[in-house]
């Protein structure tokens, strides 16, 4: 028997911006944040770690404006 728990989360999402792999960049970041306090982990997140998600999510985001 599966005693966890299920976080969904879902972005509505009503128009592609500039402004909006910054977004999901930041959300990654926080969600694996929050995925280090939930298995009581000490893994090392760095500062500039939304740096790295932004470029994947910019080039993601360009192919569907």
């Amino acid at each position: 028997m599966n005693n966890g728990s299920k976080l969904i989360m879902k972005e509505f999402i009503n128009q592609l911006t500039d402004h909006t792999p910054k977004d999901l960049a930041g959300w990654q970041v926080c969600l694996m944040h929050l995925s280090n306090v939930i298995n009581d982990s000490t893994i090392e997140i760095p500062d500039n770690e939304w740096e790295k998600w932004y470029e994947e999510y910019k080039s993601l985001v360009e192919q569907y404006k």
